[in-house]
């Protein structure tokens, strides 16, 4: 008997600010000012208007997904993959930088002689590349 679906679309992208910005109290954060390599996958399409909702500012590169991964790979944890970033922070004179990978998904953690950071995302503060 063939059994036809449906298709149920769902803008799940407002609770999920909204959980992400409840983790943080945006009066802690101050006046950053952040450098993000979105790695042209999903966090491209909720760091800005996370960052709307912040007293910190986004300085955004390669933040429109594309699965072609046309600037990099989305892979932070390959030093290679963060020399745009590093010439960001450092051009803009950024309080941070972090780095995500291409689905926002944990991948194996990093290894012990990788700079500090989560595999979710690899910071990259400023006074480790001045």
């Amino acid at each position: 008997v063939p059994r036809r679906g449906f298709v149920i679309w769902h803008d799940s992208l407002p609770r999920y600010l909204s959980h992400v910005s409840g983790l943080v109290d945006p009066a802690g954060i101050g006046d950053l000012q952040v450098a993000a390599d979105g790695g042209n996958g999903m966090a491209g399409m909720v760091l800005q208007p996370l960052f709307d909702q912040l007293p910190a500012s986004l300085v955004g590169l390669y933040l429109a997904p594309d699965g072609t991964f046309p600037n990099h790979p989305a892979d932070p944890l390959n030093p290679d993959n963060l020399v745009d970033l590093v010439d960001l922070v450092r051009r803009q004179g950024a309080d941070l930088g972090a780095a995500f990978d291409g689905d926002l998904c944990p991948g194996p953690p990093p290894p012990p002689s990788f700079p500090a950071g989560s595999w979710l995302e690899t910071p990259v503060p400023r006074s480790c590349i001045t």
